[in-house]
């Protein structure tokens, strides 16, 4: 089994950021990689471009990926439908 990744591991942090980090609740690279760039900006002085560069790369170090609401669409639209046979019933379901 792996070694677990800390918030050390990841290169380009430094120490006065990691402790920015802890001070607003992020511990863990996952806790991290789920936080959004705007939280980290608002409540700490990290300022956007870092914020993004950390948590892109916290990212990909735990295999997260995100997908825009637009990909989900594409991929819901290719999904089969069934149908209750009314048509007023699968307007309603979609």
């Amino acid at each position: 089994m792996a070694e677990p990744i800390s918030l050390e591991d990841i290169q380009g942090i430094d120490p006065a950021t990691l402790a920015k980090l802890r001070q607003i609740g992020i511990n863990t690279i996952e806790a991290l990689a789920a936080t959004s760039i705007r939280k980290i900006t608002d409540k700490t002085d990290i300022g956007p471009d870092e914020a993004f560069q950390i948590v892109a790369k916290a990212r990909e170090l735990v295999h997260l990926k995100w997908v825009t609401a637009g990909e989900l669409y594409g991929k819901r639209k290719s999904l089969l439908q069934c149908s209750a046979d009314s048509k007023k019933i699968d307007a309603f379901l979609g």
